[in-house]
């Protein structure tokens, strides 16, 4: 049996502890600690009223991140699957609580936990040299947890910007491929749509692309754009301080307007709900929405996503930023969000700003 850990388990805790690490244990002040705390989950197996094995997972709430602090298993009972066990409650839990990524840290020579981690999907993403108390190296591994049953998703396919600055072309382009399947993705094109939409100056330069010059793009590519943006003000100016570079955003913005005003695209100028992004995608509609980084990465940069799918609970998208590790692909792809908290992700800066773009094929 597999229950939360509780005050009166801490002897047996500690007991055990004691025999599966020669070091880097955890102490009674810690384990009280965890227990006790809202942001982890000490999960214990147990039989006939016998500690059998522990579990530890925190919760980073912020980033939906949690991680697996420490597994022990008493060397008695091992080989039974009781590792398992654990390993797939933390799992649920982390689910539960709203956590899409699980990592852990273990020890490179320690080969038999690798195999368990490796077997259960788990992938390793860095080596941490000299880790451990004794200078052990150790390595980090990570599994992003899929929430349930997947729903409907459209078959939109992935690609990954190449600039720190493209995530709306890429976006688009994902968009583009879905409902235009023989175009060729390609870094050009990419380019090319940034070069066409961008308006966002940032600290050294230009910066990313606005949702009326995406929308411009994707009109002239074949497509038409359902637009929402909560204003009508040039976005992003509060984060320049060159009054001519303010200028030029202006100037892009207002040709922007009156380019989709001839094209016959006039924008929804209000925060879209989760309820009508999911009515586009239910009829097939590939949706781009600029999204705040902060409860994905810890960091605050607007970024333009492209939504996928919809279910009562989650929201999936591509996350078009992704390294160059092919590990870390499977990472931004059809990445699930809590819809309150997607919600809260869809807008940006002290104003607030919120934009989306819904696609079709021109008629």
């Amino acid at each position: 049996m597999i229950r939360v850990a509780v005050p009166d388990d801490l002897e047996a805790l500690l007991a055990l502890e004691l025999s599966c690490f020669p070091g880097d244990r955890l102490s009674a002040r810690q384990f009280r600690r965890f227990i006790k705390s809202d942001t982890s989950r000490t999960l214990i197996a147990e039989q006939d009223g016998r500690l059998l094995g522990y579990a530890l997972v925190l919760f980073h709430h912020r980033t939906h991140l949690a991680r697996l602090y420490s597994l022990a298993v008493a060397s008695a009972q091992r080989g039974q699957g009781i590792g398992h066990q654990l390993l797939a409650a933390c799992e649920a839990a982390a689910v539960e609580l709203g956590s899409l990524t699980l990592r852990l840290e273990v020890r490179q020579d320690n080969d038999e936990a690798k195999r368990l981690y490796l077997t259960q999907g788990y992938r390793p993403i860095r080596v941490l040299a000299h880790y451990y108390d004794d200078a052990a190296d150790g390595v980090r591994l990570e599994k992003r947890l899929q929430p349930g049953q997947l729903p409907h998703l459209l078959p939109i396919p992935y690609y990954a910007q190449t600039l720190p600055f493209t995530c709306g072309p890429a976006c688009l382009l994902m968009a583009q491929a879905a409902l235009q399947p023989e175009f060729a993705l390609s870094r050009r094109h990419e380019v090319q749509i940034w070069r066409e939409a961008t308006t966002v100056f940032m600290t050294t330069g230009h910066g990313g692309c606005s949702a009326l010059g995406l929308a411009l793009a994707a009109h002239r590519r074949g497509l038409h754009p359902n637009v929402w943006i909560s204003q009508t003000r040039t976005p992003f100016l509060r984060g320049v301080r060159s009054d001519s570079k303010r200028q030029v955003m202006e100037l892009v913005q207002s040709d922007f307007e009156q380019q989709l005003a001839e094209a016959g695209i006039m924008p929804t100028v209000r925060r879209p709900s989760l309820e009508e992004l999911e009515q586009e995608l239910k009829r097939g509609h590939p949706v781009l929405v600029l999204i705040s980084t902060w409860r994905l990465t810890g960091d605050k940069a607007p970024h333009w996503v492209v939504l996928i799918g919809m279910d009562a609970q989650f929201v999936f998208f591509h996350d078009p930023d992704v390294d160059s590790s092919r590990d870390r692909l499977a990472s931004a792809m059809q990445v699930p969000v809590r819809r309150d908290d997607f919600y809260a992700m869809m807008q940006y800066g002290k104003e607030r700003f919120s934009a989306a773009l819904a696609l079709t094929l021109q008629a």
